[in-house]
């Protein structure tokens, strides 16, 4: 009876490193299996999308994640590319670093290298998510939420 599955599956420190892509395959083949057509979830900036315009400082930024979060990143890639064909109407959310700050409400949408910061706060995020349930306008895109 689902309309639309939202998923917040993240890593930390210690966990597998296919955390993300593993979940992700599980999520979607549920969802078509219960004809649940809509899927919004998390990754990090680590996954790049090809309308981004990163500028140098980003590709920097881009190049030192990779080498301390390897194994995270490369399962983030490989989430998003699961999400490219599974036949679900997939929208993927990336962050930057998220802080346990309050909510300012003033957060920006968009693109690596179109404006993108280097945090938001889990409040923040969690506006933006509540909105995205009540709008189609970003399916098939890979929106960048920061301050």
């Amino acid at each position: 009876g689902a309309d639309i599955v939202v998923s917040l599956i993240g890593h930390r420190r210690d966990s597998p490193k296919s955390l993300q892509s593993k979940t992700g395959h599980y999520i979607t083949q549920a969802m078509i299996f219960h004809e649940v057509r809509r899927l919004v979830s998390l990754t990090s900036t680590d996954v790049r999308f090809e309308r981004d315009e990163p500028r140098l400082t980003d590709k920097l930024a881009y190049l030192w994640r990779r080498l301390r979060h390897r194994k995270q990143g490369n399962d983030a890639r490989r989430h998003a590319r699961l999400l490219l064909t599974s036949g679900v109407a997939w929208e993927l959310v990336r962050v930057p670093r998220l802080t346990d700050g309050p909510a300012r409400g003033n957060y920006r949408v968009g693109l690596i290298g179109a404006g993108a910061g280097s945090s938001l706060s889990r409040a923040d995020l969690v506006d933006f998510l509540l909105g995205e349930l009540e709008t189609e306008e970003r399916v098939f895109q890979m929106p960048v939420i920061s301050y």
